[in-house]
């Protein structure tokens, strides 16, 4: 991924005197993944091909929603802007996506990749100009299937509605001016940010593990499920990413100090990005159990809480909430987590707000392959530069290794991620409801038993 680096030398996004334009046709295309090499995971970053109207024979182009700009390497080691076309091709170097009279770079490019054995590209298709459009990624298929539709049309309501999980966000970044000679560049707001919680207690609800009762042979604590757990970050998109990356410092606040640094030393890699000229060091590790401890959770920001918070306010919900099948039970935010619904304790604040809302979840419930970084590593620095100070620190970036587990959509132009779980093996899909004073999606409403999208506890079945 270019991140600070490229910034810095390149400038950014410049503006044109004339709007840019683009084109696409309507259907769906496939890409690739790039090769990887000692990889703790099956993936890679994505990659398709591209021309510029200056280059006319194809060269592989990364496509990346963690790079704010779009650039490309001619060959000529130097590093200059321009105004010009930029081609998306597919498989047989049809023109799938083209970007007409946009801000280009030219720069050098490395390979990308993990391991001893990165895969060679020669551009970027970055954010500047895939934010102006929808992207909608499967990677079900042998190759990622991509679409860029202008405007995805359905509410989140209806969205929700329709088992999808719904992330609103808005786009981070762009928070800079950079001048390159005599000239001085702005550049747009592109990150991804979503709120994510790493390990927490694995979700009791698709287990049908009751609020109000401590099971020795199954622990830990059965309340303590329906309480905070696990570590909250906020996590980048990025489709040019082949795996996982979690900040040194949110991996220590997980697994003590001086954790990230053990792995560091113990389980070394190395991560290859194309505005790097060397590798990265990483550290190889896994995100939750499989058992005890989910991967981690992306929770939509509903208010107050962070997502470790929500995580746990949307179990309590969802255990008392869905029409009267658990009778008796309603979760509370305290050491003793549950009360009678009828007569909930003093202290029950789950429905003190105007219209309560269960937060929408994509829960990775396996252990998933995972990298450790030094937080003062280019990457997460240059990153972080580009966020601050209108959001929190990034600690985390996730990629292919998340990406390929679910069915997504990056609804730039509604600032809205939409999710839905590929299989019930690793993942499982919450959508978001609100109270019946609500046009969302009410407790009451859903019928697990009528309704075939959705499974046990209100979870969603995996995309069609």
């Amino acid at each position: 991924m270019i991140s600070r680096a490229l910034a810095v030398i390149a400038a950014v996004f410049a503006s044109a005197c004339t709007d840019p334009v683009i084109t696409a046709l309507p259907d769906d295309f496939t890409l690739t993944l790039s090769a990887t090499s000692s990889s703790p995971g099956d993936s890679g970053a994505l990659i398709g091909s591209a021309t510029t109207d200056t280059l006319h024979a194809p060269f592989n182009v990364l496509v990346d929603t963690g790079t704010p700009l779009t650039a490309y390497d001619d060959g000529s080691g130097k590093t200059r802007g321009r105004l010009g076309t930029f081609t998306l091709l597919a498989a047989g170097d049809i023109p799938r996506v083209k970007y007409d009279q946009v801000q280009l770079f030219v720069t050098s490019i490395a390979p990308v990749g993990f391991g001893d054995s990165p895969s060679a590209v020669s551009g970027v298709l970055g954010g500047d100009n895939l934010s102006r459009r929808t992207l909608f990624l499967d990677y079900r298929s042998a190759a990622p299937t991509v679409a860029v539709p202008s405007l995805l049309t359905a509410s989140s309501c209806d969205l929700s509605v329709a088992c999808q999980a719904v992330l609103p966000f808005a786009l981070a970044g762009g928070q800079e001016s950079i001048q390159v000679g005599p000239d001085l560049y702005t550049y747009p707001a592109t990150r991804v940010l979503l709120d994510a919680c790493l390990e927490p207690i694995s979700d009791p609800i698709s287990q049908n593990v009751p609020c109000a009762t401590d099971d020795p042979a199954n622990p830990p604590p059965t309340r303590y499920r329906y309480l905070p757990s696990g570590v909250e970050v906020k996590m980048m998109v990025a489709t040019g990413l082949p795996g996982v990356i979690i900040a040194k410092g949110a991996y220590d606040r997980l697994h003590g100090s001086g954790a990230g640094d053990a792995i560091l030393a113990a389980n070394p890699g190395s991560l290859h990005l194309p505005d790097s000229p060397s590798a990265v060091p990483v550290g190889i590790t896994t995100l939750g159990d499989g058992m005890l401890s989910s991967a981690l959770a992306l929770v939509s920001h509903e208010g107050t809480l962070g997502p470790c918070g929500e995580l746990a306010r949307t179990r309590r919900f969802r255990r008392s909430g869905p029409g009267d099948q658990i009778v008796g039970e309603k979760a509370c935010p305290t050491t003793q987590a549950c009360g009678d619904r009828s007569n909930p304790p003093d202290n029950c604040s789950d429905f003190d707000d105007p219209v309560p809302a269960a937060a929408a979840v994509i829960e990775l419930t396996k252990q998933i392959p995972a990298w450790v970084m030094d937080d003062t590593s280019d990457l997460l620095a240059g990153i972080n530069a580009d966020v601050r100070p209108s959001q929190p620190t990034v600690e985390a970036i996730i990629g292919t290794e998340v990406l390929q587990l679910i069915v997504s959509t990056i609804d730039y132009p509604s600032r809205r991620f939409v999710a839905r779980c590929v299989s019930d093996d690793d993942c499982l899909t919450y959508a978001r409801f609100s109270s019946e004073d609500s046009p969302c999606l009410a407790p009451g409403s859903i019928n697990h038993s009528d309704t075939a999208q959705f499974r046990a506890g209100g979870a969603c079945t995996p995309a069609p």
